[in-house]
């Protein structure tokens, strides 16, 4: 069982906190201890932002945060090194948020690859399908994701 399913499957009635920051902001080395110390202060889930050139559908301090980040020279293979840094000090789930301006983030040769990948990830036709839905009405984020996780149940 993954960490986000272990968190839902052990809260009992308790609510979640899931806080949203931008790798490399406000300094390029930071990653890693901001993820600790939320980590040590009780958040339950973090979704940690990739910064991106053109963040349009985001407001101005996300946007603010992300221009920091790239003049201090954040990058995804940055992010990937610090992240590696921290596993083995970090036990809650963290959930990537990147951005895709143009084309696909994979071109299987064929739906049926397409669908393998995502059944081989635990995905459901109910989880595909809700996926979809929310990707058409807004960018989707964590909090999509665990909509689409709690809804079908997937």
């Amino acid at each position: 069982m993954n960490k986000i399913n272990q968190l839902f499957a052990n809260r009992g009635e308790r609510k979640l906190l899931s806080l949203y920051f931008c790798a490399g902001c406000p300094t390029l080395d930071n990653t890693g201890e901001v993820i600790k110390t939320m980590q040590q202060r009780g958040i339950d889930m973090i979704e940690v932002g990739i910064p991106f050139s053109d963040p349009m559908a985001d407001g101005p301090v996300i946007q603010d945060a992300a221009t920091k980040a790239l003049r201090n020279g954040m990058s995804l293979e940055k992010l990937f090194g610090q992240l590696e840094a921290i596993k083995n000090e970090v036990t809650i789930p963290l959930v990537l948020m990147g951005y895709l301006s143009a084309g696909s983030l994979a071109e299987p040769a064929s739906l049926e690859a397409m669908g393998a990948i995502l059944r081989s990830q635990g995905w459901t036709q109910a989880t595909a399908l809700c996926f979809l839905l929310f990707s058409m009405l807004h960018w989707p984020c964590s909090t999509t994701l665990l909509t689409i996780k709690t809804e079908p149940g997937s």
